[in-house]
């Protein structure tokens, strides 16, 4: 009970005793029996709707039903039931629920009329997942209740408790690129050859700018006198793994301004659009702790995925080299790789490094590079600063090392910048 309630409460007790006290003492002095009776029936009747009110709010009971998780900026709707077990009405309920998540988390709400015996009442409110990815507790449940004379409050702490997931924000990504979220359909369910990356060569034909110099084939290009390339028969990627770079070493930004967040919604947005498109989606980061999920579909893997990213932190001096050395099984033929890295430590050499991982087997690597411009111009001087190359100088550079390269601008927010497609 607050101190509003507190002192209504000592206003109304002291008007109804002052008030029925000079009643008792009129209907002393002028031998009127109906005012000497009701100078002693209020304060009577009070005090025996009190004792039952009493014993009232340890009969009742409150039951909370709504989602065990959300993503961050998400509404979830609550519904509290409030079930009154004694035969005694309640004639004035004030409820106040806990939702830790939400920035104000405390709800209230109040009987609008009477609640009979053994009948129950449900409030309804949305809440919204201010607070950042983690794990919250929802309740307590503080229960109010009042004589009919509201001259009495008494309350009730009732300990409805519930464990409660904030998921990564997870973003609307734009119109899939070649490998996620879109695995080919097959007219009639017969094979059929057709251009693309698989080990299986369908022919040769002439180079076209943004062909890989890998596949060039020299002994044609000297009878032709001018590049000739092989061509592949396509595979419909089967899986799609997420790589996070999250090492110690490129950690920039703090809070939801930070390589560490933007990395992680930005895995939660992939894999959501990859398994809602029917494929399915591993995960791998080397983080504190350590993720490694393998793939699998459905929904249930999904929330999988976005519980695991709650307690990720750059706080690992793992490389993510050593973390795929340690899990070769994931690099199979068909794959598609999104190997998502920082640019305060990128370098082609170590990126060469990872990419040789992938050499000996045909898949899909797209490069999301996360730009953190913004994020250290307090750490670095302006003469480190314009040393470094501008994105598209870097994306050039990177050239036909993988199949597309993503960048993520702070400054134009994940969902923005990745609508604007590949460089």
């Amino acid at each position: 009970m607050n101190a509003t309630e507190q002192k209504r409460q000592r206003i109304n007790r002291s008007l109804t005793l002052l008030g029925s006290g000079m009643l008792f003492m009129m209907g002393w002095n002028f031998g009127n029996a109906a005012l000497l009776l009701t100078g002693v029936f209020i304060p009577a009747f009070s005090f025996c709707c009190a004792l039952i009110v009493m014993q009232q709010r340890k009969l009742i009971r409150v039951r909370r039903v709504c989602v065990d998780g959300a993503c961050e900026g998400e509404r979830v709707e609550v519904k509290l039931t409030i079930q009154n077990r004694h035969w005694f009405p309640i004639f004035r309920l004030l409820v106040e629920d806990h939702f830790e998540p939400e920035m104000e988390a405390e709800q209230y709400f109040s009987l609008p009329g009477v609640l009979p015996p053994h009948s129950a009442t449900e409030f309804h409110y949305n809440a919204e997942c201010y607070l950042d990815r983690g794990r919250y507790t929802l309740g307590p449940v503080n229960v109010q209740l009042a004589d009919p004379l509201d001259i009495f409050i008494f309350s009730q702490r009732l300990d409805v408790r519930q464990p409660f997931s904030v998921f990564p924000h997870v973003y609307d990504m734009p119109a899939s690129p070649p490998g996620i979220g879109t695995p080919d359909a097959i007219p009639e369910g017969l094979p059929r050859a057709r251009a693309g990356d698989s080990d299986l060569q369908l022919g040769v034909r002439e180079y076209v700018p943004g062909d890989p110099y890998r596949h060039v084939h020299w002994p044609q290009t000297a009878r032709a006198g001018e590049l000739m390339v092989r061509e592949y028969e396509q595979i419909t990627p089967a899986n799609t793994y997420l790589l996070l770079d999250l090492s110690l070493a490129g950690r920039a930004g703090t809070g939801k301004f930070s390589t560490e967040e933007y990395g992680v919604q930005l895995v939660a947005s992939l894999a959501a659009k990859t398994i809602h498109g029917g494929q399915p989606a591993g995960v791998l980061i080397n983080s504190e702790p350590q993720i490694f999920i393998e793939m699998d579909y459905g929904h249930q893997h999904l929330v999988g995925i976005l519980d695991a990213l709650i307690p990720v932190r750059e706080t690992s001096n793992e490389t993510l080299y050593r973390q795929l050395q340690a899990h070769p099984e994931i690099i199979r033929d068909g794959s598609t790789f999104w190997l998502i890295l920082r640019r305060t430590n990128f370098t082609i050499a170590e990126l060469d490094e990872l990419l040789e991982l992938f050499a000996w087997k045909p898949c899909q690597v797209f490069l999301v590079i996360i730009d953190d411009e913004g994020m250290v111009a307090f750490e670095t001087t302006p003469q480190e600063r314009a040393q470094r190359p501008d994105r598209h100088a870097l994306a050039a550079e990177i050239g036909d090392r993988v199949d597309s390269v993503w960048w993520v601008d702070l400054e134009q927010g994940l969902e923005q910048a990745m609508k604007g497609g590949p460089l």
